[in-house]
């Protein structure tokens, strides 16, 4: 019997659940959300990465109570926020003066 992705990944996420590990997939998808800022050919606008990462964490609350929306949208949150943390560091870096006047 041939198993298809879809099926093997709903009994991984399934599993993962049972064992109360879907939590530590957060730092993965966090890293994969650098992974893709750096892969990208252009950089990332730094409002959108914000915008949606916000956005794909609001949609989580809301739908938390729909248990594979909520861990779509907090997959997808994780992955935006790891694309807009480091958007906003290299922004940091290139414009070192922003730091100065915050400083002030």
């Amino acid at each position: 019997m041939r198993i298809g992705l879809a099926d093997a990944l709903l009994s991984a996420v399934a599993t993962e659940e049972e064992q109360r590990r879907v939590f530590l997939w957060l730092p993965v998808l966090f890293g994969a959300g650098i992974s893709l800022y750096f892969a990208a050919d252009r950089e990332p606008w730094l409002p959108s990465t914000v915008g949606l990462a916000s956005a794909t964490g609001a949609a989580a609350v809301l739908l938390r109570r729909h248990r594979g929306a909520f861990l779509v949208c907090c997959a997808a949150a994780a992955v935006f926020a790891g694309m807009a943390a480091v958007g906003q560091v290299i922004y940091l870096t290139h414009h070192r003066h922003l730091i100065d006047v915050a400083r002030a």
